[in-house]
């Protein structure tokens, strides 16, 4: 219940513009509560986190169980690591949104509506991306010592979970001139819809090879680096792969909008902290093909995009009610997407994820 209340107190903040970080924060602490506190009977990956710390398995990637490890040699139950691990998670997600962001409620809500019920499950994937958050938070042009730390946190991103290595490249694209990043960016997220269609028509063993070098180059999980080109090919169906693009057209939408907010906003060099990531969803269009898992690049990236539509609310207005309806209409398709489509175990469980339902009600 506490989960509901504070995400309808997250939008009439907005809507308000009253009291945001406030509630963000408050909000965020509901959150961390309830990772750090999950319905254990009724979470898809909790016995297989405890079995991996209680046995010291090194089936994660190398950031991640540095820390289990660490704990673990202190004489930590996994039930008080998970507590350490969700409040600093969360301490570094509500860091990152407030450097980014000057309506932080917006952002919080949208997380909570589209992404919390599957990140509370997927742990390394939360981590990850609030790190990724923090990194693309320091990235500021002109200032070289951020730059420096910011890279460093994308890099630390990659070691809790695979998919950092996407917003690592986000970091790196971060040099190029803005100017011809941006139009490049729009080329690339326009040709990537064309392509996925003639990697349906003609196969994906292509992208098998060719991501999986990458991956083996780059020193990622060895074990995913194997899957990839040997075990994932499980890509989603073809409604379900619409669905991924219709997500990722309609959150890169406003980018191509040719209004004079728009336009500013884009022509801003001091954007490129949330569009350059934002832009990385492109890539689950295609790789969703290969694998259904690549679905958490949209959900992640939709951050910063979410991010972005915060930046372009000047004052309270009309804008404010419209962008909290199409931040909200996107969010529950990556809600649906994510926990009814591609991991329907987190759907059956959404209401004890929230703390709607006891763990001692079995369902």
């Amino acid at each position: 219940m506490f989960f509901i209340i504070a995400t309808i107190l997250l939008a009439l903040s907005f809507l308000t513009n009253k009291l945001q970080k406030t509630i963000s924060i408050l909000a965020l602490a509901v959150d961390a509560f309830l990772v750090a506190y999950p319905a254990v009977r009724h979470n898809a990956d909790y016995n297989l986190y405890k079995l991996s710390y209680s046995q010291q398995l090194d089936n994660f990637e190398k950031g991640y169980t540095f820390l289990a490890k660490l704990f673990f040699n202190w004489g930590a139950s996994y039930e008080t690591f998970r507590v350490y691990i969700a409040c600093a998670t969360f301490i570094i997600f509500g860091i990152a949104i407030f450097r980014l962001s000057k309506n932080p409620s917006l952002v919080v809500l949208a997380f909570n509506v589209g992404l919390f019920a599957i990140e509370a499950i997927q742990i390394r994937n939360m981590i990850m991306l609030a790190l990724a958050l923090l990194g693309f938070s320091m990235l500021k042009q002109g200032q070289f010592a951020n730059i420096v730390l910011g890279f460093l946190v994308l890099v630390i991103a990659t070691s809790f979970h695979t998919l950092g290595y996407f917003f690592l490249l986000g970091g790196i694209l971060f040099f190029i001139p803005w100017d011809k990043l941006i139009k490049g960016l729009k080329v690339v997220a326009i040709v990537s819809f064309p392509v996925s269609i003639l990697f349906l028509i003609f196969g994906v063993q292509s992208i098998q090879s060719a991501f999986g070098t990458f991956l083996s180059i780059t020193g990622a999980r060895s074990d995913f680096s194997f899957d990839l080109v040997s075990v994932y090919n499980n890509g989603i169906g073809f409604n379900a792969w619409l669905l991924t693009v219709f997500i990722v057209a309609i959150l890169l939408f406003p980018f191509f909008l040719n209004s004079p907010s728009v336009r500013n906003f884009l022509n801003d060099p001091k954007s490129k902290n949330v569009l350059v990531p934002a832009f990385l969803s492109v890539f689950s269009v295609v790789l969703t093909l290969l694998s259904s898992d690549y679905v958490r690049l949209v959900r992640d990236a939709s951050v910063f995009s979410y991010i972005a539509y915060s930046q372009l609310v000047e004052k309270l207005s009309y804008k404010r009610f419209i962008i909290l309806i199409y931040v909200f209409v996107i969010a529950c398709f990556v809600f649906w997407l994510q926990n009814f489509i591609i991991y329907p175990e987190s759907g059956r469980y959404i209401g004890y994820t929230i703390g709607l339902i006891s763990d001692s009600v079995f369902q």
